[in-house]
């Protein structure tokens, strides 16, 4: 008996090494198919974005009570992916619930136009039309047009934006006038629901100022849609301070602090409202800078003094 044990031990001792190279084997495969996912995986989120992001992203806003959906215009160049990564980084946590870049591959939008700055106003008001078909549903409070390079002070927004009834006809932004003719600079754009509401059913009229073929032969998307809304009785609001300094700005801090305060054929001189520069040129409850570079997106941005903003770096 202790001759067969032995057989049968010996047996199954020279079975197990050949069970543990198996074991060994179908480990390693596993593990090389992990390694290799991972390896892929970091390749395409973690360097350098070629892509551009999602062209709709939902944001928990931790600052506004508001419910805003801002959309930014695009394209599909490289530059602008890049930039597009960057905002939709930079703007978690503002007062935008929803994000939107728009360019002619996003889904919904009638891309009907050709790109460029003469087909900046065909382009917006298809964006327009999406943001009302998209979130009128939702009862958004207010939808906020911006630029790939807009700067936005959250709580400076948060603030102001809660003196405005939604259900009221707003037009909100940097008032600047052009031959008699009053609207809001393109570079942060705010409308209430309310005239949304009355701007897309203005469009279904073709001799309105809102109608697509008037509102896209204007070629200036922020001069269109001043005058459709000028039709329909709805004007800029003065968003100066009580000092008279502006809250929303068309350059970034470092032009609004140097540049000349009279220059030559300057539309800045000859369409703003208010076109100071330097001291006390800038509202202590500054809500957007633009014209800002890609490497100051991601920034915090202080108020040192006298209506002066600066970029902090660390």
């Amino acid at each position: 008996m202790s001759i067969r044990y032995d057989a049968e031990r010996r047996e199954h001792v020279m079975r197990k090494p050949r069970y543990t190279r198996f074991q060994r084997a179908l480990f390693l495969l596993v593990c090389g198919i992990s390694l290799t996912s991972a390896i892929l995986f970091d390749a395409r989120y973690l360097s350098t974005p070629t892509r551009q992001p999602s062209s709709s992203t939902k944001y928990v806003s931790p600052h506004s009570s508001r419910r805003i959906a801002c959309f930014v215009l695009r394209t599909n160049s490289k530059e602008d992916a890049l930039r597009s990564d960057v905002v939709s980084k930079a703007w978690q946590g503002t007062p935008c619930h929803w994000l939107e870049f728009i360019d002619q591959n996003t889904v919904g939008i009638i891309a009907d136009w050709q790109e460029g700055y003469d087909f900046l106003a065909q382009k917006s008001f298809r964006a327009w039309e999406l943001m009302f078909s998209k979130y009128s549903k939702l009862q958004v409070d207010f939808i906020m047009k911006l630029d790939l390079d807009t700067y936005i002070i959250a709580d400076n927004l948060d603030k102001y934006i809660e003196r405005f009834d939604p259900d009221e006809p707003h037009y909100i932004g940097r008032q600047l006038v052009d031959t008699g003719k009053e609207f809001v600079a393109g570079a942060a754009i705010i409308l209430s629901r309310a005239t949304l509401h009355h701007f897309m059913n203005a469009t279904r009229r073709p001799s309105s100022a809102c109608s697509r073929h008037r509102f896209a032969s204007i070629g200036a998307e922020d001069l269109a849609l001043g005058i459709c809304l000028k039709e329909l009785g709805i004007y800029p609001h003065n968003t100066r301070d009580v000092l008279g300094r502006e809250r929303f700005m068309i350059f970034n801090p470092s032009e609004m602090k140097h540049r000349p305060k009279h220059s030559k054929d300057d539309w800045y001189q000859e369409f703003a409202f208010n076109s100071e520069y330097g001291i006390e040129c800038c509202s202590s409850e500054a809500i957007t800078f633009h014209r800002v570079g890609i490497q100051d997106m991601s920034k915090r941005i202080r108020y040192t003094s006298r209506g002066q903003w600066q970029f902090q770096t660390f």
